[in-house]
């Protein structure tokens, strides 16, 4: 990194370096949805991702979108609480969305609700920001 906070060639892609890092792990990173379901989602409907350009919250900003238990940001609890308190409370719908391990982020595909008795960390969200 350069005195002028510019990203020189070489310097690896990590949080506090060249994304912000969040308090309760990872960091952010922003990047365009196409409008599919998020990874993990159970929602039955192929196409009620989010669309457009997207606020994440991410373990690591090169694997990005992981779907491996223990490895997301939050926990299902956690991120139900930020989804209420920002959104709807639901994760696919809204313009706060939940990602992760389907099994464990997520409850049944006819309930569409975050998990919340489960305490791994198996979910991300991820925000939109501009249609």
């Amino acid at each position: 990194m350069t005195t002028d906070g510019l990203r020189t060639a070489g310097t690896a892609f990590s949080f506090n370096v060249t994304h912000p890092a969040a308090k309760i792990g990872g960091g952010l990173i922003v990047g365009y949805q196409t409008g599919v379901n998020e990874p993990g989602s159970l929602n039955a409907v192929a196409a009620q991702g989010l669309s457009g350009t997207v606020l994440t919250i991410v373990m690591n900003p090169i694997l990005a979108l992981s779907v491996v238990a223990g490895a997301l940001p939050l926990s299902p609890l956690r991120a139900a609480m930020i989804d209420r308190k920002m959104d709807d409370g639901r994760p696919s719908t809204g313009f706060t969305h939940g990602y992760g391990v389907g099994a464990s982020c997520f409850t049944a595909a006819a309930t569409l609700q975050y998990n919340e008795a489960l305490a791994t960390k198996s979910c991300g969200l991820m925000w939109r920001i501009e249609g």
